[in-house]
């Protein structure tokens, strides 16, 4: 080797040395993290991938201060505050992310909640890490979620999780929580659940808490954690509206629901106080109308929550009672239940108006009309809404008899109230007696034989078999001679439903039969006699006994003859008002020809006619003269279609099959 190369060599050996003299001599101090105003660290609360500054000196080199190329990048380390392993990052060695009082770092994954940081140098120097001095600590951002998200009333326990909430650098009794802005109380601050009672209203959830950033100084520099959990969603009661109709009190209401909660809250319906459901569940409920309730919306009442708005209830009349039970005509009968209402409507019993006397919400009295047969009885209000009471047994009542002291085969006329229009049963000492005609006021019934001479008691059964209160009748000695009325002219008994023959006179015009003498007189009147074919007259039947009117009397009416049976009645039967009048209307057949009509009443009746114009087709030899003495008629003779042709001097007739009519 030649003396210049060992000069050389020599020179750099001495510079080398001289370097490493003067490196040594100032890179001997181990690395600081400065705290001073606080910024020791930058952000303390962090999280993994994060990239952190740490600010101090000597964690590289002093010798070349502006990087850490020179002995390489210091090494960074995370220690758990739960003891879990710790967990290293170095930054890179340019002069952006390391110089010997500066490091930028990326925050490492596995851990959780707080760590001390401690910076080791390439000479395996550390950071201050004893129990003076000062020891950074940073923390991991929580994340948090609401379990569940969304509630209904009454929920409770609604939880916070995720991790961690509460690392061991947090201070003690700092968390706070916020719900939709407002700080809201919790039961528990664990470091993985926080629970709290959310209320009935929707919000965003927020938590807080203080740590400490010097482990060694715990009261200095702390920095304030914070989380959002997301936004909560009240679900509010609700119940099912629009109208629920046809209730009445005491019934029970099913009311479908949602978000109800468990607690059984109450319903209130218009005029009545508040009542407990019958049922509760978050889905439903049900209530039985309370007395006093009227129509209208009813109220919800859910506890911890408030009212809430229900259907409308339409809640109609309902009877409970009926005092008395049974009556006759002009009994004052009283009906005892619920919304009747505060303005009169009407009361019927079988169709029949009766006369209100009281009518308020719980009551209605009315008078019984002796226009009154069985039947339902119906309380309306005047807005329509009916309820139908239990049947009112309507009990015959007989106030007075007329023709005592009659023989055998005598008459009586037994009048009261209620009889009924339907014709009943008649006994006289037991025996049973045939009604001869019937009305609700007055019963025309011939002693019958087998009656004892002197008092016998008679008594009137309704139709619905209701026995009225007996009459003491004189049954005189003897036989009566036969009533006018009660027999035909040629001796025989006339029976119910039977009629007098068809009359026409020698130019084929109907004559009306012959009205016998009697207490009982029954006339039909049809008006127009003469109509088109197809056309409608009017009807009249008015009746009387003894010159007055029969109010009540059951009325028959029937066609005898027509062209054809497309005739049609309107009514075709009824009853007789308080002028002994009953009216209707006959749409006679729509070819041409007479209709004889019949009205009957017990065993009386009458007869009238509608002559409907058109062809008419009679047979010769077969009508009778009206004015004969004795009343009878020879058989009518009535033609209907057969479509038999029959040529006779030269004249073409069409004629039909004939039938014969007996009267």
């Amino acid at each position: 080797m030649t003396r210049r190369v060992l000069r050389a060599l020599a020179a750099t050996g001495l510079a080398m040395v001289a370097t490493g003299m003067m490196a040594s001599a100032s890179d001997f101090s181990a690395p600081t993290i400065d705290n001073s105003q606080g910024r020791a660290i930058q952000p303390w609360i962090v999280s993994p991938g994060q990239v952190i500054t740490i600010t101090g000196s000597h964690f590289s080199s002093d010798a070349n201060p502006g990087n850490c190329q020179l002995h390489g990048a210091p090494t960074v380390r995370f220690r758990p505050l739960d003891g879990s392993p710790e967990v290293t990052s170095r930054p890179a060695t340019d002069a952006a992310s390391c110089t010997n009082s500066m490091l930028k770092v990326q925050v490492p994954g596995g851990f959780t909640g707080g760590a001390n940081v401690v910076v080791t140098d390439y000479r395996n120097q550390s950071t201050n890490s004893g129990s003076s001095g000062f020891v950074p600590q940073v923390t991991i951002q929580p994340s948090a979620a609401l379990s569940p998200g969304s509630g209904g009333v009454g929920t409770s326990g609604i939880s916070i999780t995720g991790g961690k909430f509460r690392p061991l650098n947090a201070v003690a009794s700092s968390f706070k929580l916020t719900y939709n802005g407002a700080g809201k109380a919790f039961s528990s601050w664990a470091n993985d659940s926080i629970q709290f009672a959310p209320g009935n209203a929707s919000g965003a959830v927020r938590g807080e808490f203080q740590v400490t950033t010097d482990a060694n100084n715990p009261g200095t520099n702390l920095q304030t954690v914070s989380f959002d959990a997301g936004t909560y969603t009240f679900r509010p009661p609700s119940v099912q509206g629009g109208a629920v109709n046809g209730q009445t009190v005491d019934s029970t209401i099913s009311i479908p629901g949602s978000n109800l909660g468990s607690s059984r809250g109450t319903v209130t319906f218009p005029g009545a106080a508040a009542r407990q459901a019958n049922t509760w569940s978050d889905s439903g409920l049900t209530i039985t109308v309370p007395p006093g309730a009227q129509s209208g919306a009813v109220t919800v009442q859910v506890p911890s929550f408030g009212s809430i708005n229900g259907p409308t209830v339409q809640i109609i009349p309902v009877v409970k009672s009926m005092t008395p039970t049974s009556g006759s005509g002009g009994t004052l009968v009283r009906a005892s239940g619920y919304n009747f209402g505060g303005t009169a409507g009407s009361v019927s019993i079988g169709g029949a108006p009766q006369q209100v006397t009281t009518w308020n919400d719980t009551t209605v009295a009315f008078i019984l009309s002796g226009d009154t047969d069985t039947g339902n009885t119906v309380i309306t209000r005047p807005d329509g809404a009916s309820a139908t009471a239990p049947d009112l047994k309507i009990v015959p009542h007989l106030t007075h008899l007329d023709g005592d002291n009659q023989p055998v085969g005598g008459q009586v006329v037994a009048s009261g109230v209620s009889l009924g229009s339907e014709q009943g049963s008649v006994t006289i000492g037991g025996v049973t007696a045939a009604p001869l005609l019937w009305s609700r006021t007055s019963v025309l019934v011939a002693i019958p034989d087998g009656v004892p001479v002197g008092k016998a008691p008679l008594v009137v059964t309704s139709a619905a078999g209701v026995a009225s209160n007996p009459l003491s009748l004189t049954v005189a000695a003897g036989q009566a001679a036969p009533t006018p009325g009660t027999v035909a002219a040629d001796g025989t008994p006339v029976t119910p439903g039977a009629s007098a023959p068809i009359v026409f006179d020698e130019n084929h015009t109907f004559v009306k039969p012959v009205k016998p003498a009697s207490p009982v007189q029954l006339v039909l009147t049809a008006s127009p006699h003469d109509s088109p074919a197809g056309g409608v007259a009017d009807l009249t039947v008015k009746l009387t006994l003894n010159g007055k009117p029969v109010n009540g009397a059951a009325i028959r009416l029937s066609m005898l003859l027509s062209p054809d049976k497309d005739y049609a009645f309107t009514p075709d039967n009824g009853t007789t008002d308080a002028d002994g009048v009953f009216k209707a209307k006959v749409k006679i057949s729509a070819k041409g020809g007479e209709n004889v009509i019949l009205a009957e009443s017990g065993i009386f009746s009458d007869q009238d006619h509608v002559k409907g114009a058109g062809a008419e087709l009679v047979v010769p030899g077969v009508s009778s003269n009206p004015a004969s003495a004795s009343g009878a008629a020879l058989p009518f003779v009535a033609l209907s279609a057969v479509g038999a042709a029959f040529v006779c001097g030269g004249i073409f007739f069409n004629l039909r099959t004939m039938r014969l009519l007996a009267p």
